[in-house]
């Protein structure tokens, strides 16, 4: 497999096949180091993540892998697109948001999607705090007091304020 040249779909097969078959972990483990000298195609897969998010959405399947493997690749988008990637996840987050509405409450209170959705916060949070947090604000001001996604954002605040007091 050529690495510089590997697709999101190529990465994900590997993936999957390392997850499922022991022999596969080592020659996936290669490509991951191998993939470091190459941020450029990280990049691209980065992007190529949240093209995959964004259809998996519009389908209402769970983007919660593909949004990780993006926000995990930020440090590899270079300055001129990191603004298009805050805008495709910021897009992405507030699609998420709103199937979350659909979704109802959760029975034990706050939704498991609350990660996905602070994983892509965090992601926009890489590049632009003060765009992070007015989106958060933004979503705020469109929930009332009983919508369960209110919940949602609190712990997103939450979880994004202790890692903001970390750094």
């Amino acid at each position: 497999m050529n690495i510089e040249h590997i697709t999101a779909l190529e990465y994900l097969d590997a993936a999957n096949r390392a997850a499922v078959n022991g022999v596969d972990r080592i020659p996936f483990a290669q490509t991951l180091k191998e993939l470091e000298r190459f941020p450029g195609t990280k990049q691209r897969l980065a992007f190529e993540f949240l093209a995959m998010a964004w259809r998996a959405l519009e389908l209402k399947d769970d983007p919660s892998g593909l949004v990780t493997l993006a926000a995990c690749s930020t440090r590899s988008i270079e300055e001129p697109r990191r603004a298009e990637f805050a805008t495709s996840m910021e897009k992405i987050v507030l699609r998420y948001f709103e199937i979350l509405g659909q979704l109802g409450n959760h029975p034990n209170g706050i939704h498991p999607f609350v990660l996905t959705f602070t994983i892509g916060l965090s992601a926009i949070r890489a590049f632009d705090q003060k765009r992070c947090y007015g989106l958060l604000n933004e979503l705020k001001g469109h929930c009332g007091d009983s919508d369960p996604r209110r919940a949602i954002i609190i712990e997103a605040e939450q979880i994004l304020s202790e890692a903001d007091d970390k750094q």
